[in-house]
C-alpha cells in the first residue's frame, strides 16, 4: 500500500511522526485489504495541530480529519480512529447478510421435503411389517 505523508506549515515533518502515521495506516490495510493508497497531511497552526487522512481503494474513498489538538501524535491517532469507524460502517453496508440466493434455498427445501417423504415411506413399511 502506498502511503504519502506531507506536512503543512512545518519546515520538515519529523521521522517519528511519519513512522507513526505509516504504522497506523499499515494496521488499517491489514484489516481491510482493498485499500491501495493513503495520503496523510500533518498541519500545525496557532490554534493547534491537526491531521487529515484520505484513503483510496477499490470502491472506497474516505477522508477523516482530527480536531485541533496540542499534540500532533494525538491528532494522528484521532484521525485514524475516525477512519477505522468509517471503514467498518462502509463495509458493513456492503456485507451480504443473506448469503444464499432464493433458488438455492428452494433447492434445499425440496431436498428436505424429499428426504422426509422417503423417511415417511420407510416408517410406513416398518409399521406394516410390525402389524403382520
Amino acid at each position: 500500500m502506498e502511503v504519502i505523508v506531507s506536512a503543512r506549515h512545518m519546515t520538515k515533518s519529523p521521522v517519528s511522526m511519519k513512522a507513526e502515521a505509516e504504522n497506523l495506516i499499515s494496521r488499517l490495510s491489514e484489516k481491510f485489504p482493498k485499500l491501495t493508497k493513503a495520503e496523510v497531511v500533518l498541519d500545525k497552526t496557532k490554534n493547534g495541530s491537526f491531521a487529515e487522512i484520505v484513503l483510496h481503494g477499490k470502491g472506497i474513498n474516505l477522508e477523516a480529519k482530527s480536531d485541533y489538538t496540542a499534540n500532533l501524535y494525538e491528532a494522528i491517532h484521532q484521525a485514524s480512529e475516525r477512519l477505522e469507524k468509517q471503514l467498518h460502517k462502509k463495509l458493513d453496508r456492503k456485507k451480504r447478510h443473506n448469503s444464499k440466493h432464493l433458488g438455492e434455498l428452494e433447492v434445499e427445501l425440496l431436498n428436505i421435503n424429499y428426504s422426509m417423504s422417503e423417511y415417511e415411506a420407510e416408517f410406513d413399511d416398518y409399521e406394516f411389517e410390525k402389524a403382520q
